[in-house]
């Protein structure tokens, strides 16, 4: 195809795009009962990121400027939290960085839309928000720390998963177990 780059090796990987859609509910428990969130997706397009390319003391910027510009403005997560959020979905390094693949930029912006719908409970719930803020530290979503997140998770490339991919894939299945 005459718009994509292509090696030996198949399509130029930022020219790959994800497409990804999802349903999935937010629960925190309370005494008065559990807080529930309902986040959905049709479907959307991840494309490649080099984010994490940048020197160290950049990473997050790119993304948090994308992800706030598509909120108009109005996220609840912070640079750190999308830092944080790098971090515990970690792929491979094989031959050279995949951070910027776009399987694994779709389960970021995932990641980062549950830490926005737990950081707006923790706006609206002043007294609850040490409820969630454990588990925004630790990174885990299976209701060993309180909060967890229940769905369904499709992803689709058109070429197949690299190991550095796999591996983010792995992280975020063990970061989220209720998700399939």
């Amino acid at each position: 195809l005459p718009f994509m780059w292509v090696d030996r090796f198949g399509p130029h990987e930022r020219r790959v795009q994800c497409w990804m859609a999802y349903r999935m509910e937010v629960e925190v428990p309370l005494g008065a009962g559990p807080w529930r969130s309902h986040l959905a997706e049709d479907g959307r397009i991840a494309d490649f990121s080099l984010d994490e390319h940048r020197a160290m003391c950049q990473h997050g910027q790119e993304t948090f400027a994308r992800l706030e510009a598509k909120g108009s403005g109005k996220v609840h997560f912070s640079l750190q939290d999308v830092k944080r959020a790098q971090q515990w979905l970690h792929g491979l390094f094989a031959q050279h960085d995949r951070a910027g693949h776009c399987e694994r930029q779709a389960l970021l912006e995932l990641t980062l839309e549950v830490v926005d719908t737990l950081r707006s409970f923790q706006h609206q719930h002043i007294g609850d928000a040490q409820a969630v803020e454990k588990c925004l530290s630790e990174g885990f979503f299976d209701g060993s720390l309180g909060v967890v997140v229940r769905g369904h998770l499709r992803l689709f490339v058109c070429h197949f998963y690299c190991i550095s991919c796999l591996a983010a894939i792995s992280n975020f299945a063990r970061r989220f177990p209720e998700v399939t």
